[in-house]
């Protein structure tokens, strides 16, 4: 007798290992891109928050030199790399950068601005104008197109 071979459903062994294959070269890619994706994002997420203490540190000073400083005793410190000055109320502010930290220090008194994160800090004084920049240490987890972390700008003293 024989037997006859009915049509029957399903995938055939080619098409079952053909499928197997493409899925176990599919999963690792897309997991390989998020985990990409996901590291970029990080290392964006470093770079905006350094910028934005960058930011921070910058509007710090300009308000003060803007509403408190005396330009008549506004003098440029460290080579370029800090400024002192007497404020309206008497007392002495000066702005350094030291060991990757940018200080703020009011007459004896010290507050940190920017912790480990300042690499250069610049100043210059034309009468009432100030130049201030401010550079930061890019986060090693940053891999974009520019890694300029330098906020700059100018400031007209008031008093």
């Amino acid at each position: 007798m024989r037997l006859l071979i009915k049509d029957q459903s399903g995938f055939t062994l080619l098409e079952t290992v053909l499928s197997v294959a493409m899925i176990a070269l599919l999963i690792p890619g897309l997991f390989l891109t998020w985990e990409l994706a996901e590291t970029r994002s990080r290392g964006l997420d470093q770079y905006a928050q350094v910028k934005d203490e960058l930011e921070t540190a910058y509007e710090i000073i300009a308000r003060t030199l803007r509403g408190q400083a005396i330009s008549s005793s506004v003098s440029v410190t460290h080579g370029g790399q800090g400024i002192s000055f007497t404020m309206a109320d008497g007392s002495t502010m000066s702005y350094t950068r030291s060991h990757g930290d940018l200080m703020e220090t009011r007459n004896t008194s010290q507050r940190i601005l920017l912790r480990n994160s300042c690499e250069d800090v610049r100043f210059s004084v034309n009468g009432k104008k100030v130049h201030i920049e401010v550079k930061g240490i890019t986060p090693s987890a940053w891999k974009g197109e520019t890694d300029d972390l330098t906020v700059t700008g100018y400031v007209y003293m008031r008093n």
